[in-house]
């Protein structure tokens, strides 16, 4: 390997390590902390905008570094594979026409992950934001409500069902027990 090989190589490998830490603090962000970082301390209830924004930029944070990494790698794999005398030619179309495709079915991918990993992180949220800031043994069925408002868009009353059996499936559903 030339020394130019191995200044691409290791240049790309700090790609790699500069955009995982662009991207760590949100991507390893304590859901307990973040739910701390969004009240006043000073025993109100939690910010649930702020929380669902940070829930939703660590989402896009994974998605991102892991997008960053995948093109790098791929970077890797065109130098070391495809650098050679040999030619490979491909027409300007064809190139435009899978990039185009690539694109847009990343965008949909990365959109499709991007809900469930803030499906995932939310519901773990709305656990800890109703245990958290709920006053010692007691249940507050309009603040359950709401913050299933906010962090479980998926999660509405069915029909027919009253509110205290709507808030006891959100329970279930977290499983949160109150004495």
């Amino acid at each position: 390997m030339s020394l130019s090989s191995a200044l691409f190589v290791f240049g790309l490998t700090l790609d790699i390590l500069g955009a995982y830490y662009l991207a760590q603090s949100f991507i390893t962000k304590n859901l307990e902390d973040l739910t701390f970082e969004g009240t006043s301390g000073y025993g109100s209830p939690p910010n649930l905008r702020y929380i669902k924004s940070n829930l939703l930029q660590k989402a896009e944070a994974q998605i991102g570094f892991s997008l960053l990494a995948l093109g790098f790698i791929l970077q890797s794999f065109d130098y070391f594979f495809f650098s050679s005398e040999q030619s490979h030619l491909l027409s300007s179309t064809s190139v435009l026409l899978c990039v185009v495709v690539l694109l847009l079915l990343t965008f949909l991918l990365a959109g499709f992950i991007k809900g469930k990993l803030f499906a995932r992180y939310a519901k773990r949220m709305a656990a800890i934001v109703i245990r958290e800031s709920k006053p010692e043994g007691e249940r507050n069925d309009s603040w359950i409500t709401k913050v299933a408002g906010y962090l479980l868009p998926d999660l509405r009353p069915a029909p027919n069902e009253n509110d205290r059996s709507f808030v006891d499936r959100i329970l279930s559903e977290l499983n949160i027990r109150f004495k």
